[in-house]
C-alpha cells in the first residue's frame, strides 16, 4: 500500500495531484500511472516471469497482463524470436538422426528467417 508523507493511503486525488507534481518537475508529459504499471507488465515478462508471478506483482487480473502482453509485447520482440528460435534449434539437435539432418537444417533456416523478418 502506498502512503503518504504522514503515513495514511493515498487518496486517489492525492496521487493524482503528486503524481501530476513529479512529471512536472520532471518535465514528463503524458505520462500516467498506469504506463508504469504496463511497462512493469513487459519488463518481468522480458525477465522470464510467469503470467501469474506478474499478475500477483503488477495487481493486474490475469487477462489484463495476457492482454498487455498481446497488445504491447507479443511478437514484437525480435530477442523473443531468437529465443524461439534458439529453442527449436536445440529440439531439432536433440531429435536429429543422419537421415534427416539436412532438412532438419533447412526448416531451420527457414524458422530463423520468418522469425527476423517478422519481429519488430
Amino acid at each position: 500500500m502506498l502512503t503518504n508523507t504522514k503515513g495514511l493511503p493515498w487518496t486517489s486525488d492525492g496521487f493524482r495531484t503528486s503524481w501530476a507534481k513529479l512529471c512536472a518537475k520532471a518535465k514528463i508529459d503524458g505520462l500516467t500511472f498506469h504506463d508504469l504499471r504496463g511497462s512493469a507488465v513487459v519488463r518481468l515478462a522480458l525477465a522470464g516471469a510467469t503470467v501469474p508471478e506478474i499478475a500477483t506483482f503488477t495487481g493486474h487480473s490475469l487477462k489484463d497482463v495476457e492482454a498487455i502482453l498481446d497488445a504491447h509485447y507479443l511478437g514484437r520482440d525480435a530477442h523473443l524470436a531468437e529465443n524461439a528460435v534458439r529453442k527449436l534449434e536445440l529440439r531439432e539437435a536433440k531429435n536429429r538422426t543422419n537421415s534427416g539432418k539436412w532438412l532438419a537444417h533447412g526448416s531451420l533456416v527457414f524458422y530463423r528467417a520468418i522469425a527476423v523478418r517478422f519481429a519488430w
